[in-house]
């Protein structure tokens, strides 16, 4: 059977991929394998350091224990003790002088007496000072001591080796110590003997231990170098210098042993420093070994750059072949997705053609191409039915961005600005619609983020002509809720308003007109009350007399009505707090008692329709007259109290009045009914309260109280609806 691979199919490119990818790990393995043999170096390297600074350290102790050795020998020669004894300074000089020439040309041999007296030095002929050494007065006491510390400048002077120890940059001198005390034959302590060998410019170890090892050596007083192998360039040892500040740190403060590499010399050493302590465990010195690492790490370092090289030489091969894969797979996805962006910028009429096929990237753009086909499909099918919407928009309707510019613009709106389509997309909405209000104004409204309904422009056509329109705008949001325009829709209202203003002046007329028949009627009513004035001057009877004084009184109240409304700004009611203290005025006047009659008045802010107020103004009249004229016979002096409040309804119930006429006078006669009464003025007082749909209440209390309760008539219409 035969098997057929497509090399289109999505899988078997994948299969490439995972291919080339595990070429990774190989590249992972050579470095992983470079920094193995790294660390193999470093710890073949720790390893050789340990070793030789482990004989560095036999050596430092052999020659300790070799000192010693010799201080034992001097301290026990046969010769020593009787010479002492005898105190033959001269003899003690030949022994010390024979050993001396014997051993190390470092060595300082000093013997003193049981006193610390010097009797003998190896150096020089000089005797009888006192000796400085406190390790010698340790042997005096029976203690030997082999131990490394430092002696002062006085001992290396009286000893001859300023010379030697200045060499090194110091004055006091590093070196092995070893005391050891004389004894006689009973075990008491007659002398000692002391043999110092100075290691300033002594390189007898670190010789040694670079013939042996390969390795530099160096000893340290302190921080100085006082013996070492290291050369400079003229091939010179290079005493006298110091060692790097954090490394004599570490070392000489806080007593640790330091390991790692360091540029000393020009030299990439691996390196090894180890304290020096005296007897009381302070550190006096170090001893360095070091290791030169740089043709091992040039080593490295080639192999390091190999595989650097073949890693890239590698990476280069596997990125070209992974490029040229993804490539393949990729070309139609980014032909697919410069179709999407195609039509998505409105070119509906796109090719959907990817140039792949067969595999899965063929069948997926074959899915893709019938999937645009049915979006587009769709897409035209709701721009159509969007443009049927828009068409059918009578008013004028435009569309900006967030940058003021016009990006639709309909027929009606051509039709209200005097620019065409063409003109007004995109230009400046400012430069289209000329506003009165100033661009300030219309741009605040466009660049707020919620609906704005019902603001007015006043705008100028290209044509010139003045046009009022009344609009309403509202935000445009992407998918992410973030305004990228406005629409805004205008209705024109010029006309309406044109019709409102006509109407305002047909009202203002007629407003004229009624306060002129107010006027009229105020007038003749007056001269109706003049007719009366002048027709009771003919009348002799009394009572016929006050019956056209009473009428006069009647037509005056109406007449105040008019009067009132005529003058008011509301030509339909009148301020009747205001009515009341007039009418009440003019009674006064007009029945003026011979005792005083005070006429307190309390009403409220209070506004009525004229169908209301006359019969108020006539129930007032006819009730004030009364107390005038009955209330306070003989003179005698009263009050008439008129009292008008507005009361809140309950249950949404309206408003109402309650109007308050009272006396404190003699009150009404016993037995007068106010509705059965043949008074004409209580007949005209219950006639106009039932007109009004009011109720009447009287109170005989300290005088006579009216209490009439009524509603405004423009209150009752609201009541009815």
């Amino acid at each position: 059977m035969k098997v057929k691979i497509d090399f289109k199919s999505i899988s078997i490119r994948l299969l490439l991929l995972v291919l080339v990818i595990t070429t990774v790990p190989i590249v992972f393995l050579t470095y992983n394998n470079d920094k193995v043999l790294t660390t193999d170096k470093d710890d073949q390297l720790k390893d050789k350091i340990h070793d030789v600074s482990a004989l560095v350290e036999q050596v430092y102790k052999s020659k300790m224990a070799n000192d010693q050795m010799e201080a034992i020998k001097l301290s026990q020669d046969p010769r020593m003790l009787p010479a002492i004894q005898e105190k033959n300074n001269t003899r003690v000089k030949n022994i010390v002088d024979e050993y001396s020439r014997k051993g190390q040309t470092n060595y300082i041999i000093t013997v003193v007496d049981e006193q610390g007296i010097v009797i003998a030095r190896s150096a020089n002929n000089q005797s009888g000072d006192r000796t400085t050494n406190r390790l010698i007065y340790d042997a005096l006491e029976g203690r030997d001591t082999s131990i490394t510390d430092v002696l002062d400048s006085q001992v290396i002077e009286s000893n001859n080796l300023s010379a030697q120890v200045n060499a090194t940059q110091m004055k006091d001198g590093l070196a092995i110590i070893n005391t050891e005390p004389i004894k006689n034959a009973e075990g008491d302590i007659v002398g000692a003997v002391s043999i110092s060998e100075v290691l300033n410019n002594n390189n007898e170890i670190v010789d040694y231990i670079t013939e042996e090892t390969d390795a530099y050596c160096s000893i340290f007083q302190n921080d100085t170098r006082i013996a070492t192998t290291l050369m400079d360039s003229n091939n010179n040892k290079i005493i006298g210098t110091r060692v790097l500040p954090e490394i004599s740190y570490q070392v000489l403060y806080e007593g640790k042993t330091v390991e790692g590499i360091y540029n000393i010399n020009n030299l990439t050493l691996y390196t090894h420093y180890e304290p020096l302590r005296n007897a009381d465990n302070v550190t006096v010195g170090m001893l360095f070994v070091g290791y030169n690492v740089e043709p091992g790490l040039q080593r490295l370092y080639h192999m390091q750059e190999q595989a650097i090289i073949t890693a890239l030489a590698a990476s280069i091969i596997f990125i070209s072949i992974g490029y040229i894969m993804v490539r393949t797979i990729t070309r139609p996805i980014k032909r697919i997705v410069t179709i999407a962006n195609s039509i998505a910028a409105g070119n509906l009429e796109t090719p959907v053609e990817t140039g792949a096929s067969g595999g899965e990237i063929g069948e997926l753009s074959v899915a893709i191409k019938q999937m645009v086909s049915y979006m587009v499909t769709n897409i035209k099918e709701r721009i159509n039915y969007n443009e049927s919407i828009l068409k059918g928009i009578s008013d004028p309707m435009l569309v900006v961005d967030n940058e003021d510019r016009i990006t639709f613009f309909n027929e009606p709106a051509s039709a209200l600005t005097g620019f065409t389509q063409q003109e007004a997309i995109g230009q400046s909405l400012f430069s289209v619609l000329y506003t009165e209000h100033g661009d300030s104004y219309l741009k605040e409204i466009i660049q707020k983020k919620d609906v704005v309904r019902g603001f007015e422009l006043t705008m100028r056509q290209r044509a010139g002509n003045r046009a009022i329109v009344r609009g309403s705008s509202s935000p445009i949001k992407d998918a992410n809720g973030d305004n990228i325009g406005t629409i805004v829709l205008l209705h024109d209202i010029t006309k309406e308003r044109e019709s409102d203003e006509k109407i305002k002046a047909s009202l203002r007329e007629k407003e004229v007109l009624l306060k002129e028949i107010h006027h009229r009627v105020k007038n003749n009513l007056q001269i109706i009350s003049s007719l009366l004035n002048l027709q009771s001057g003919y009348i002799k009877d009394k009572q016929s007399l006050g019956m056209f004084k009473e009428s006069q009184n009647r037509v005056r109240s109406m007449a105040l009505i008019h009067e009132k409304l005529y003058q008011s700004k509301d030509i339909a009611r009148i301020d009747f707090a205001e009515y009341i203290k007039n009418l009440t005025g003019n009674l006064i006047r007009s029945y003026g008692t011979g005792g005083p009659v005070r006429l307190k008045i309390d009403a409220d802010a209070v506004s009525l329709g004229i169908d209301t107020a006359i019969p108020c103004g006539l129930i007032i009249n006819e009730l004030v007259t009364n107390a005038l004229k009955y209330a306070f016979p003989d003179n005698r002096i009263g009050e008439i109290r008129i009292e008008l409040a507005e009361i809140e309804g309950e249950n949404g119930e309206n408003s109402h009045y309650r109007l308050v006429i009272a006396d404190n006078g003699v009150g009404l006669p016993e037995g007068v009914e106010i509705r059965k009464t043949s008074s004409l003025g209580l007949q005209i007082v219950t006639t106009l309260t039932d007109q009004i749909r009011g109720h009447i209440e009287v109170k005989r209390e300290n005088g006579t109280a009216f209490i009439i309760t009524f509603q405004d008539a423009k209150s009752k219409g609201k009541q009815g609806q």
